[in-house]
């Protein structure tokens, strides 16, 4: 990979490298301190992806129960046949009376 990092112009290859060489992102080493502090990090990752998922099944219960476009489709067709049927009847009843 090619891609530039910061002021000095190090590609992330060599970033990755130097960290190799050295255990630590500073060249202190640290290697122990660096894996933990990934652990802690990771922890915080499982809990924030715990609770997408929990906001993803709320959410799909919500759309399970939002109206689909045929059943809107069909309640338009019901109040339309319902408005026909009631102009008919009056009309009827009109040429009655």
């Amino acid at each position: 990979m090619t891609r530039r990092v910061g002021k000095a112009k190090k590609t992330v290859g060599d970033i990755v490298a130097e960290r190799l060489q050295t255990g630590s992102s500073n060249g202190s080493g640290g290697t122990e301190n660096r894996i933990t502090r990934l652990e802690v990090e990771f922890e915080y990752v499982r809990k924030d992806l715990d609770e997408i998922k929990s906001d993803t099944r709320g959410i799909l219960v919500k759309l399970a129960s939002v109206p689909t476009s045929n059943k809107l489709f069909g309640y338009t067709a019901t109040v339309a046949a319902l408005a026909v049927a009631i102009i008919g009847v009056l009309s009827y009843v009109g040429k009655l009376g």
